[in-house]
């Protein structure tokens, strides 16, 4: 199969790299073949940082809570800086882990520009 020619041939090559041995073999190259460049590991302190904005979000929750039902604050205020907090970290989320799509060059989708 052609395939398996692709997976033989050159995927020992792009997974000997540091910055994809996140992914299998098969994995990376049918990211590759989808359209999509596959995001590096993330950095180790990544996770207990996610773990702490979580947290951070969990606590801003309670006090959200509990200040709507006392009305000592301006909600909607609060809520927009809430909302604010969760792009922000629903952004980093997505720029750490979800796979880039390529860019096609003229439109031509094989000559993609891979940072491999």
């Amino acid at each position: 199969m052609k395939n398996d020619f692709i997976v033989r041939t050159v995927g020992s090559k792009i997974l000997s790299k540091p910055r994809v041995r996140l992914y299998s073999r098969e994995s990376y190259i049918r990211t590759l073949m989808d359209g999509y460049i596959p995001r590096p590991m993330p950095p180790l302190d990544y996770h207990a940082m996610m773990r702490e904005f979580h947290a951070i979000g969990n606590n801003l929750n309670q006090i959200a809570q509990k200040a709507h039902a006392l009305k000592v604050i301006d909600s909607k205020r609060y809520d927009s800086a809430v909302l604010q907090f969760i792009k922000a970290l629903t952004n980093i989320e997505e720029y750490m882990l979800l796979p880039e799509k390529m860019k096609h060059i003229n439109g031509n989708p094989n000559t993609a520009n891979e940072k491999i």
